[in-house]
């Protein structure tokens, strides 16, 4: 997990002209990594119901959840100022 966050940094800070395209990977690596999280819940014997739970949802999913929230929600923003700015 932290070479794909390295990886992610490492493509919004480098100067080049496809930004678009390394915003996009930028956004879809922590998505597809802390999603599988997600999917995973929907199989039987995963385990969770041993973990802690925080509002009901198990700690490990909360914790994806909130990632990828975050991440779309980053997303959006950098999209929206982009239309702001033309």
């Amino acid at each position: 997990m932290f070479s794909y966050s390295v990886m992610g940094l490492l493509l919004l800070w480098r100067q080049s002209p496809g930004l678009g395209v390394n915003l996009l990977v930028a956004t879809l690596v922590p998505i597809v990594s802390w999603g599988s999280f997600l999917l995973a819940s929907f199989l039987p014997d995963t385990g969770e119901e041993q973990m802690p739970h925080v509002v009901g949802i198990p700690l490990n999913l909360f914790i994806a959840g909130l990632l990828v929230l975050v991440t779309v929600l980053g997303y959006g923003l950098y999209r929206r100022g982009l239309q702001k700015q033309t």
